[in-house]
């Protein structure tokens, strides 16, 4: 065998440290080292991850017009009322929890329908959320 012709034959090693050692060359010499090009391709542990894009607004793309009867429409009529809706109100009409409801209004609302969300605090300390322009 050709990456062992050069390894003399032993009985026993001194220690656990050098025969893992002595193993692990031999190894190391029965294959070519990968390349750059074979280790991105294969999705090797440790090579860096693309980054996942990020779906925003777009000023030149209108937000798609929210399903009839859907969460979101619900959410969408309670805040273009002119007294807006509150968390309470919000999480009552979803069945969501409260950071559900703050979620959906910072993500699927503000950043991927590039509408402007507003909170207001009333005199009794709940806060109001409604769209503006």
């Amino acid at each position: 065998m050709v990456p062992f012709d050069d390894l003399k034959p032993v009985r026993k090693f001194t220690d656990r440290k050098t025969a893992i050692a002595r193993l692990w060359k031999a190894i190391q010499r029965l294959a070519p080292a990968p390349t750059a090009a074979t280790v991105d391709a294969q999705g090797a542990p440790g090579a860096p991850k693309k980054a996942r894009s990020r779906k925003g607004a777009t000023p030149d793309q209108p937000a798609a017009p929210a399903r009839e009867g859907s969460k979101k429409a619900q959410v969408l009529e309670l805040l273009r009322r002119p007294e807006g809706a509150t968390l309470q109100n919000l999480m009552e009409v979803t069945a969501w929890q409260a950071h559900s409801v703050r979620g959906f209004l910072s993500g699927s609302l503000g950043k991927k329908m590039g509408l402007k969300v507003t909170r207001l605090k009333r005199d009794d300390g709940a806060s109001v959320y409604s769209l503006t322009e």
